[in-house]
């Protein structure tokens, strides 16, 4: 589907027509026209330091910034920096999940999954979930949060309002698990 421009590429976001991709190996987040695959602009967001994860939110994108450790914020149209800082103090970042005003990011350095604030970036529990190896994919479905544990080769389910954990090998018996995604009630990895 996707031909040209990608280095490998981590999570995705759509807005609209529009594909966003982020970059891993050469730091930028490219656009693609959703429906055809074709490149918009391959450079759409330069300058990051190994980019992974990253959501739209109204006209915003948040993209997390491996190297830097942050979570950095864009504008969605132009691919104009709004603010470089807007959660910081993280290892390295990884998945990067919205809920409400609520952000879930896995920081694998730390083996947490922490919350901040949507609206501000600040901290409301940078331990939310902790003891995790390597914490990657994030998915919500109602109030069960999905975490893939890429070191223990799990998926674990946690309580999305409290943290509390609910089954931390929901799904075990894999090879370094990244990415999740839902559709219905059917939990991809």
């Amino acid at each position: 589907f996707i031909t040209t421009g990608a280095a490998f590429p981590k999570q995705m976001g759509v807005a609209g027509n529009t594909l966003y991709v982020a970059n891993y190996s050469n730091g930028t987040v490219a656009e693609y026209n959703f429906t055809t695959g074709a490149v918009i602009n391959a450079s759409f967001i330069t300058g990051l330091s190994n980019p992974v994860g990253l959501v739209l939110s109204g006209n915003n994108l948040f993209v997390t910034d491996i190297g830097s450790g942050a979570v950095r914020e864009f504008n969605a149209t132009t691919g104009a920096l709004i603010n470089p800082s807007f959660i910081t103090g993280l290892g390295s970042p990884f998945g990067l999940l919205l809920a409400g005003n609520t952000f879930y990011v896995a920081n694998q350095t730390s083996g947490a999954v922490g919350t901040y604030n949507a609206t501000t970036g600040a901290a409301m529990n940078a331990s939310f979930i902790t003891g995790l190896t390597s914490p990657f994919g994030l998915a919500l479905l109602g109030n069960n949060l999905y975490v893939s544990n890429f070191g223990a080769g799990t998926i674990g389910e946690y309580n999305a309002t409290s943290g509390a954990t609910i089954n931390s090998s929901f799904v075990a018996g894999l090879n370094e698990p990244f990415g999740l995604a839902l559709s219905g009630n059917n939990l991809y990895v």
